[in-house]
C-alpha cells in the first residue's frame, strides 16, 4: 500500500504534478475502493472522467493509474499524488484527533452544556 512520499520527505517544493495532485484532494476528487488499495479520482481535464489509481501491493507490484498521463510516462500523475496525499493525510488524522480528544476531560465538557433555551408563558 505504499506510494512515494509526495514531496520526497523534504522540505522542497512541490512539483507541478503534486501541485495538481494536492489541488484534487482538496477539491474531494479522491474516493477510496475497498480497503485502502484501489482510489477513484475524478479527472480536472475531461469533465465526468475518472480514473482508478491502485496503491502498492505487499508483492511488490508497483502503484499505477489509468489516466492517459501515466500510461505515457509510467511515472507519477496527478491522480497518484492526490491519491499520496489522501494517505498522508489519513495517517496523521487519526493522531490528531486522539490528541484533541485528551485534552479536555468529559467532566468538564459536561460543566459547559448549554442550557436549555426559557419557554415564555402565554399571557
Amino acid at each position: 500500500m505504499s506510494v512515494p512520499p509526495v514531496s520526497g520527505g523534504s522540505k522542497r517544493a512541490l512539483t507541478p504534478i503534486q501541485e495538481r495532485g494536492l489541488d484534487l484532494l482538496k477539491r474531494g476528487a479522491v474516493a477510496e475502493l475497498g480497503r485502502g488499495q484501489a482510489y477513484l479520482v475524478r479527472s480536472d481535464s475531461a469533465p465526468g472522467e475518472q480514473h482508478l489509481v491502485l496503491c502498492a501491493s505487499k508483492d511488490g507490484a508497483p502503484a499505477s493509474c489509468s489516466c492517459k498521463g501515466f500510461a505515457f510516462r509510467r511515472d507519477r500523475c496527478a491522480h497518484l499524488c492526490a491519491v499520496q496525499a489522501h494517505l498522508v493525510l489519513v495517517a496523521k488524522l487519526p493522531r490528531e484527533v486522539a490528541r484533541a480528544s485528551t485534552r479536555a476531560p468529559r467532566s468538564e465538557l459536561a460543566s459547559q452544556a448549554v442550557p436549555a433555551p426559557q419557554m415564555k408563558e402565554a399571557a
